[in-house]
């Protein structure tokens, strides 16, 4: 990626009496270039493995106990390699225009410009000679994402957003991500006061609407170089499967051709498992609100207090969510049950029946002679059904298709509309849309006080007490639709009717942040304030030594813990339920030898939420136990000549060697849960010695 900005800035002062008048602009064009080789999930360089399928029974080696299983693989993959025997051949290629492809190994270049133009005027008014009274007004109009010389910005030709008609017929037009935001105005007040007159003692209030800027990583990576029509991933396996005496290199590997024009494909097929991100085209600018109110005073020899609250409420912030997410309360007409009612009947006698799962299955001949409702509960669904998973079953319905009718979708063979389960079939992997709906909420108070060096010292310590809520943490540029169970999956809307669920503390919540650092010389040697007389071979060793520090001590972050199944969403896991379980509860301990959170009275009050509900724990309820680290550097300076000096230093990272552990296992299916075993946040103790001469 290359990015050049050009950039205007203009700023103009007239000052009047009591009053600063200021002015300007700030004009900033940015060009982001792309040059990629890997595009539509492959690379533009032919790409050749050599783990096809072997003919005939594998050679005809012995399989266990004659050869160890892995042994066995080993040679037959060996015996493949040596053959030359082709798996499979992959290609990308890159649109040259809507008629055609690029030549093969044409890598894909892409330049796209963002326009930003800012304006401000701003008044500082001196009311009184210990008053100062500020306010200002910026406009900050942000263009939408264009298409630079060659290249084409390609969107759906119908709005692809929650609420909008479902389709199946989308098709990949010219045209803008999302509209130019022209009214964002952005006012700004604040207060200055000294109150006693002696320069001691400030007060200082403010309030400021701050618009902020579009990153042009999200956009570069996940929408321009994967716009259907655009590019296009091939992968050649029928080569490899030939015959024994084809199908290897020293034939010759044969040339991968696109089947389709690049137009062609700007209209998806009807039903796909593919994948696509597009933009909300309602996207605005996020914006955050900013307030606070400041007091600090000097209590004298070169001691500073000071009191701080800090507020802030972003909205419309860049977030995502997947629209094509499973709808588990879909309902047929020609049954009278939604799915999670079917679901729950079969749930609940080994012996019920469903009018809605025997007609999505009805077209389904592999069941045989079962009913549809037999069917899903002994053969397809039968773990799901006993876990409650269903949003993972309705996807995989979604995406069932049949071998043996003429339209390969189960459910549309059954005679079930193509949006029963997802408004958009042509991607029931996942229609990622990038939005602005996100919000957060953040309040905190500092305390500090700080002493400025002077005689042989100095220091500073902070304490923060904050609370930090939003319903996504994860830095902008990296937006995505985070999936399953990750913790940065509780950033994607567990319910798309109720985005307020993932309301909770943000990832990086600190209740209490205890900071601060020292320097201090020690007091021994000449110029010091013990044993000034000593000779000059004595004041080598002992005179002009330092100690420093550095202190971090913070409450645990939090984590969220996840039931490992899919009871509302498909895109992310719900949470688990606890019985009578506290956010306090958790530390780490040693079981068996090894480290887990949760001991085995606590794991037990977790469970499974019911189908259609999420779990009753929020997003990021635990903490890990808190964070320590003391960093020192001990040093001393060798007077050589007056200009010249040799600098000793010893550098101790985590000085206490203290381990600040992560997070646990935090699934509830998994094996592992609550278990962190050697995972840790904080690095080992380390020691480094330097020796620095200065002339």
């Amino acid at each position: 990626r290359r990015i050049t900005t050009y950039q205007l800035v203009d700023n103009i002062t007239y000052v009047r009496a009591a009053h600063t008048f200021k002015g300007g602009i700030n004009f900033r064009y940015q060009k982001h270039e792309d040059l990629r080789s890997s595009v539509g999930g492959l690379n533009t360089n032919r790409f050749v493995n050599f783990a096809a399928p072997t003919p005939g029974a594998n050679f005809n080696i012995p399989a266990s106990p004659t050869i160890q299983a892995n042994d066995r693989t080993r040679l037959i993959t060996t015996v493949n390699d040596l053959l030359g025997r082709v798996g499979t051949i992959q290609q990308s290629f890159v649109a040259a225009d809507d008629s055609s492809f690029a030549p093969a190994g044409t890598l894909y270049n892409f330049d796209a410009r963002y326009a930003e133009y800012d304006f401000y005027l701003q008044d500082s008014w001196k009311i009184r000679p210990n008053l100062t009274f500020d306010y200002g007004l910026r406009w900050e109009p942000k263009m939408a994402p264009r298409a630079g010389s060659g290249t084409t910005i390609l969107v759906p030709d119908q709005p692809v957003k929650l609420g909008a008609p479902p389709s199946n017929t989308l098709k990949w037009v010219e045209g803008q991500l999302f509209d130019d935001d022209w009214n964002n105005f952005s006012p700004s007040v604040g207060l200055a006061w000294d109150p006693f007159k002696d320069g001691k003692t400030s007060v200082r209030i403010n309030y400021r609407l701050a618009y902020d800027r579009i990153n042009s990583f999200a956009a570069g990576s996940q929408i321009f170089p994967n716009s259907p029509g655009t590019t296009l991933g091939i992968s050649n396996t029928a080569f490899g499967n030939s015959a024994n005496e084809l199908g290897r290199v020293r034939f010759g590997i044969p040339a991968i051709v696109p089947p389709s024009t690049p137009a062609q494909l700007r209209q998806p097929i009807p039903f796909s498992t593919n994948s696509v991100t597009v933009f909300d085209p309602d996207f605005r600018f996020p914006k955050v609100n900013q307030w606070g109110l400041s007091l600090q005073h000097e209590l004298g020899k070169g001691f500073v207090v000071e009191a701080n609250y800090i507020g802030r409420r972003g909205v419309g912030l860049f977030g995502g969510y997947d629209v094509n997410q499973v709808d588990i309360f879909a309902r047929d007409p020609g049954c009278t049950e939604t799915f999670l009612q079917a679901f729950n009947t079969l749930r609940s006698s080994s012996t019920a029946q469903s009018c809605l799962i025997d007609k999505l299955l009805s077209s389904d001949t592999r069941r045989g002679a079962l009913s549809g409702s037999n069917y899903f509960r002994t053969t397809l669904f039968p773990t799901q059904l006993s876990q409650g998973n269903i949003a993972a079953t309705a996807i995989s319905l979604s995406q069932r298709q049949n071998t043996t009718t003429g339209n390969p979708r189960t459910i549309e063979a059954s005679g079930v509309s193509p949006f029963f389960f997802q408004p958009y079939p042509q991607f029931t992997g996942a229609v990622n849309v990038l939005d602005s709906n996100d919000f957060s909420t953040y309040h905190a108070m500092e305390l500090q006080i700080s002493r400025r060096f002077a005689q042989g010292w100095s220091f500073q310590l902070a304490y923060t007490l904050a609370k930090s809520l939003d319903t996504r943490s994860f830095d902008p540029t990296q937006t995505q639709v985070a999936r399953g169970t990750l913790q940065s999956a509780g950033a994607t809307p567990f319910d798309l009717r109720n985005r307020r669920l993932n309301y909770a503390r943000s990832d990086f919540d600190r209740r209490h942040s205890l900071q601060g650092y020292f320097v201090y010389d020690l007091p021994f040697g000449r110029d010091r304030d013990y044993l000034k007389d000593v000779p000059g071979f004595v004041n080598q060793l002992i005179g002009g030594w330092e100690v420093a520090g550095v202190l971090i001590y913070t409450s645990g972050r939090p984590f969220t813990v996840y039931s490992g199944i899919n009871t509302v969403s498909n895109a992310v896991g719900s949470t688990a339920n606890c019985n009578d379980c506290r956010s306090g509860m958790g530390h780490v301990y040693v079981e068996n030898g090894l480290n887990f959170y949760f001991d085995p009275d606590q794991r037990a009050k977790f469970s499974f939420p019911e189908p259609g509900q999420q779990g009753n724990l929020p997003r990021n309820f635990f903490d890990v136990d808190n964070y320590f680290n003391l960093d020192m550097v001990v040093g001393k300076k060798f007077g050589i000549r007056e200009n010249t000096n040799l600098e000793f230093r010893a550098e101790i990272k985590n000085a206490t060697n203290h381990p600040s552990f992560d997070n646990p296992t935090a699934v509830f299916t998994n094996a592992l849960f609550g278990r962190i075993r050697d995972s840790v946040t904080s690095a080992s103790r380390r020691i480094q010695l330097a020796m620095k001469f200065t002339f």
